[in-house]
């Protein structure tokens, strides 16, 4: 009924399909080198739809490039030249021979989406123009058979005899059935567990939910990565009710620790699994990591229905969380695949504003009795997680070219938070302002204090006004 949470990696599946799409590989490149397929072959549609004189110019081509190898193949046999076809097609593709290609992706690539080749078709009968068909003789058929037989031959001779007998059964046209095999004991019970996961998350019953997903965790071979989504879920609804049980952001850093996205993601060996949701690579970012970051951050945010002899420790543990957020994220976006990620540049951008409106709000409120110097470091370091803010958004916003966010609202923001800064400065203590409004006529340095003196009493406290002399006076005016 439900996906099982299985890593499905069977050798003997990738073997069969890797050797199937090799065959269609080799064959199709056959086909083209003969003729018959032109440079837009596969369904009718108004671009491969030619007239009648280009589609018989080029089946005259065609039959002229084979009745040249067929001359060319009968002078070597009359010469005694003639050599083994293997020999003959040596030219083919000589250079895809230590070419590690992935034939299922080339496959797929071939086949193009119905968005990409919309056409509007033609509908007036005088403009219509014949389909160009393209016919091939039964011996060249068999002759591109026998060349894609000798190329997979070597691996053909390194297989078992179930993946030999099942490559001629599909050669030959049959329909392979899967065998049935019997279910193990251990198998049988996670398919139980699992569909009872589903069944009490569907109705809401998050006590046996919770029970089941931890037993289901614990089981051999279970791929965790594929049930974080519901652990998540049953998480945040259970630890509302029993504070013990882990909370759902303590899960998602567990899951962003242990399992790590620095290696590159192979297809071919997990085919099964998505590289997105599940595992991550050098160049996806794990769902689950970019979930816990935007849970961390949401879970910074300040509860306003605390009372007020709280509410300074509250902001204390905000801030605490903000700082250990932000070191979490200047070193995730310094190693890929986060540093190319511009959801990560977003949440580092809006960490830095969380951070600016609740220190910002702190000088408002904390720093206006302090001193000048106190008060310029809390100012500096607002202004230094407004820059931080702005760059992060920039980088956000060159980094993804279809990521979209509010950068005005943003902006406007930060400019907000930043004209507190302005308040401060304007907002003045009480003795400050007495000190600025005291009158000059305070200061003994400035004016002396006016008394009525008499003029012996002013030439006692300064001085006389006669003449200094320096020296003896001579006898001579006597």
């Amino acid at each position: 009924m439900f996906e099982l949470p299985f890593v499905r990696a069977n050798k003997r599946i990738r073997s069969r399909r890797k050797l199937r799409y090799q065959y269609i590989d080799a064959v199709n490149k056959r086909y083209q080198r003969l003729g018959a397929g032109g440079e837009n072959g596969g369904l009718p549609t108004p671009e491969n739809s030619a007239a009648e004189e280009v589609s018989d110019s080029n089946h005259q081509s065609g039959n002229s490039a084979i009745r040249r190898r067929t001359r060319k193949r009968r002078l070597q046999s009359v010469l005694g030249e003639a050599v083994s076809s293997e020999s003959n097609e040596s030219d083919f593709d000589e250079e895809s021979e230590h070419n590690l290609e992935d034939y299922e992706k080339a496959f797929f690539n071939k086949h193009h989406k119905p968005q990409d080749t919309y056409e509007i078709w033609r509908t007036d009968v005088k403009a219509k123009t014949p389909i160009r068909r393209t016919t091939m003789a039964y011996s060249d058929c068999k002759f591109a058979e026998k060349v894609a037989q000798e190329r997979i031959s070597s691996k053909l001779l390194h297989g078992s005899n179930n993946l030999r007998s099942y490559f001629e059964s599909l050669k030959a046209g049959y329909e392979i059935c899967p065998r049935k095999h019997l279910e193990s004991h251990q198998k049988t019970h996670i398919r139980h567990l699992n569909e009872i996961l589903h069944l009490n998350i569907t109705n809401g019953r998050w006590d046996v939910a919770y029970r089941c997903f931890s037993i289901l965790i614990r089981l051999p071979g279970i791929d965790v990565r594929s049930v974080w989504g519901m652990g998540v879920r049953i998480l945040h609804e259970v630890s509302r009710v029993d504070t013990s049980i882990g909370t759902c952001d303590e899960f998602l850093a567990w899951l962003s620790s242990v399992y790590s996205s620095r290696y590159n993601y192979n297809q071919a060996n997990i085919y099964t699994m998505d590289p997105v949701f599940r595992s991550g690579s050098k160049t996806h970012t794990p769902k689950f990591v970019t979930t816990w970051l935007w849970e961390a951050l949401i879970a910074c945010s300040i509860d306003n229905g605390k009372d007020n002899s709280s509410v300074k420790e509250v902001k204390i543990q905000t801030t605490t969380k903000l700082e250990l957020l932000l070191d979490k994220l200047s070193e995730l976006v310094h190693v890929p695949p986060y540093m190319d990620d511009p959801q990560i540049w977003f949440i580092y951008a809006i960490c830095h504003v969380v951070m600016v409106d609740q220190l910002s709000q702190q000088c408002l409120d904390s720093y206006q009795d302090k001193n000048d110097l106190s008060r310029d470091i809390a100012r500096n370091q607002v202004i230094q997680h407004i820059t931080n803010a702005k760059n992060c958004l920039s980088t956000c916003e060159s980094k993804g070219q279809n990521f979209q966010f509010p950068k005005g609202a943003i902006k406007k923001q930060l400019a907000e938070y930043e004209s507190r800064l302005y308040e401060l400065s304007d907002v003045s203590s009480p003795s400050e302002s007495e000190e600025q409004k005291s009158p000059i006529e305070q200061l003994d340095t400035q004016v002396l204090t006016e008394a009525h003196w008499s003029s012996d009493d002013y030439e006692n406290y300064f001085g006389g006004s006669e003449q200094v002399q320096f020296g003896v006076e001579s006898d001579s005016s006597d």
